[in-house]
């Protein structure tokens, strides 16, 4: 099956009224069928309208832990219909779901539709595990609060791992500590000390990770660090 099913195929149909919502909804529901049959179904619904089939996409989120990517699915269908009554069930998903695509989808959601309350839930989220979409939800909403979760994360990455964290780091610059420790890592990144393998790819990628979320001029403070440096890794 293609990963556009839900988009070539089932969309179309539900277009020219060959299959009915009820029906793909009946598919959803159907615990024998495969996991992915029932997600392209729930995709396609998603396509449609995501807005009108809110209480059943919050129904196969919470009664689908056993089938941990439908439930992601379903997750992410709920970020989609920017309605922030769905709040409650993405806290709680992301406070109690044992899988962690689940939690890190919930917390993606919650970013989308700037529930700030959650930021102390998402934090704690990534101190526990960790996941892409926990730090770019806490880069979202920016509280000081996340600075030492992000920085205590950043210590342990592998250098080649790092473009994520300055990315998110950007975010902070607002914030004094922030300011610091992205000054200071763009010194080791140019410097290259750790390992000495630094390769010029590898900076620019880096570099444009942190400058992407910089606000201007505070961006010309690391651009002129970059390029005035001496060539690392050589």
């Amino acid at each position: 099956i293609s990963l556009y099913f839900h988009r070539e195929t089932l969309y179309p149909l539900l277009l020219r009224n060959v299959i009915t919502a009820d029906e793909l909804m009946g598919v959803v529901r159907n615990t024998t069928m495969p996991w992915a049959s029932r997600s392209m179904a729930l995709l396609a619904l998603g396509i449609t309208n995501t807005t009108a089939h809110r209480d059943f996409f919050a129904e196969i989120a919470e009664s689908t832990a056993a089938e941990e990517r439908l439930q992601e699915h379903a997750v992410r269908m709920l970020g989609f219909t920017k309605d922030k009554s769905t709040t409650p069930l993405l806290r709680s998903l992301l406070a109690t779901s044992e899988s962690l695509s689940v939690r890190s989808q919930a917390a993606e959601c919650l970013a989308w539709l700037d529930d700030r309350s959650a930021v102390h839930e998402i934090e704690r989220a990534l101190e526990a595990a960790y996941a892409p979409e926990f730090v770019s939800a806490l880069a979202h909403f920016q509280e000081e609060s996340s600075l030492s979760v992000l920085l205590d994360r950043l210590r342990s990455a592998s250098f080649e791992s790092r473009r994520e964290y300055l990315e998110a780091l950007g975010a902070f610059w607002k914030y004094p500590q922030g300011r610091e420790v992205i000054l200071e890592q763009f010194d080791r990144l140019i410097a290259a000390k750790e390992d000495g393998n630094c390769s010029e790819a590898m900076r620019a990628r880096l570099v444009d990770a942190a400058y992407c979320r910089l606000p201007y001029p505070s961006a010309s403070t690391i651009f002129s660090r970059a390029v005035e440096s001496p060539d690392c890794g050589r």
